[in-house]
């Protein structure tokens, strides 16, 4: 009995390890508020589907899944450092670009540049060099890779290492308050006689909670499908308001551009684990889209791909950059061989006309959930 709780209390200790306390202890306040007040909205949800609509069976696992998966992605959104930039960028902008970057990769040129003089792009602030897709927090004080937004419902920086999961709370979140919302007005309409007053008011109560979180998630969750299918940021498409604010020279395709978030393993896509493919410092541009319209970016010679690049482990949140964080020596592609025989082809085929449907369907969801969004914002 000892060595078992001793084994339970080891369990214990490595579980509150993984809390991240100190940042909480860190962090002021006014700046928790907002994610106390988004955990006690999902504790309102569960309250009201378990207290006032006992169900068992499918309508159980059906709402606790996909509540049990939001908050896992919440937490993780929450915990996760959102990926800062490597030391190896650290240099002096009057003498040139970043040694450590030149050294390791003499080819590599950057595809977003100054606007004025076409250099290296160059964060004061931190006294570093910005990668591409980097941007700064003010929040946190320091640059971001592949940043999306700030979001302080949150308390984090979307970024590089933690997009999928934010990605994933807006689903499993979506899908939550949907569920429960459909249920409390089922209950409502076969069972509402029988309701308490006080019953009543609950289950009225829930109705109002869960249609006004799905209202404002679903659209909010689409404008982001929308975004991920043109492997496009928050940022990136702001800045390019008007008839090009949904292209984006890092589009690779849909498969392709929701691997960059959702990581390599296409299994894991709809869980919280894993993470994003590549390492958040060189991305691969699409030569399709600097043909159609060249001023998106500056062609460059020798790019390092990010879809060459080893995969960085995941490391979570520390409160300030990862030091180690060191990009990766791009690998060599693999050749691949020819696949002449007919029934090679025969799946060659199939699997285009699969991946151009599954394009055409996410597309015109996409442009649905795009509208629904703006129709939102003008509101």
């Amino acid at each position: 009995r000892g060595g078992e709780l001793s084994r339970l209390c080891d369990m214990a200790l490595d579980l509150v390890e993984l809390l991240p306390i100190d940042r909480v202890r860190r962090e002021p306040l006014v700046q928790l508020m907002p994610v106390i007040t988004v955990t006690g909205i999902m504790g309102t949800v569960w309250f009201t589907f378990s207290c006032m609509l006992p169900a068992s069976g499918m309508a159980a696992v059906a709402f606790h899944a996909p509540f049990c998966l939001a908050m896992t992605s919440y937490y993780r959104s929450f915990a996760m450092d959102p990926g800062g930039v490597p030391e190896m960028w650290r240099g002096d902008p009057a003498s040139g670009p970043p040694p450590g970057v030149i050294a390791r990769y003499p080819n590599f040129q950057p595809i977003e540049r100054k606007k004025k003089d076409g250099g290296w792009r160059y964060c004061n602030k931190e006294g570093i060099f910005k990668p591409d897709r980097a941007h700064y927090c003010a929040q946190l004080s320091r640059n971001v890779l592949r940043m999306d937004h700030y979001c302080p419902w949150l308390g984090n920086c979307v970024g590089f290492r933690n997009h999928k999961y934010f990605f994933l709370f807006l689903l499993y979140a979506t899908l939550t308050t949907g569920i429960v919302d459909a249920n409390l007005i089922h209950g409502l309409y076969c069972h509402g006689t029988t309701f308490s007053g006080m019953q009543a008011f609950m289950v009225w109560q829930g109705i109002g909670l869960t249609t006004l979180l799905t209202s404002v998630l679903g659209p909010f969750f689409c404008f982001h499908c929308r975004l991920m299918g043109k492997n496009l940021t928050t940022i990136e498409y702001c800045e390019r308001l008007g008839p090009d604010a949904i292209v984006s020279p890092y589009d690779l395709g849909l498969f392709e551009n929701i691997r960059s978030v959702l990581g390599e393993n296409v299994l894991e896509w709809l869980f919280p684990t894993g993470g994003p493919l590549g390492d958040g410092v060189f991305w691969a541009t699409s030569e399709e889209q600097q043909r159609r319209d060249p001023r998106l970016v500056q062609p460059v010679s020798g790019v390092a791909r990010a879809r060459d690049c080893r995969k960085v482990p995941l490391r979570c949140w520390t409160g300030h950059g990862v030091a180690d964080e060191g990009a990766r020596q791009p690998a060599e592609e693999h050749a691949r061989p020819p696949m002449d025989s007919p029934g090679s082809a025969l799946f060659t085929s199939a699997a285009v006309e699969g991946r151009d449907f599954l394009r055409r369907v996410a597309g015109a969801v996409t442009e649905i959930g795009d509208d629904l969004y703006k129709g939102w914002l003008d509101i």
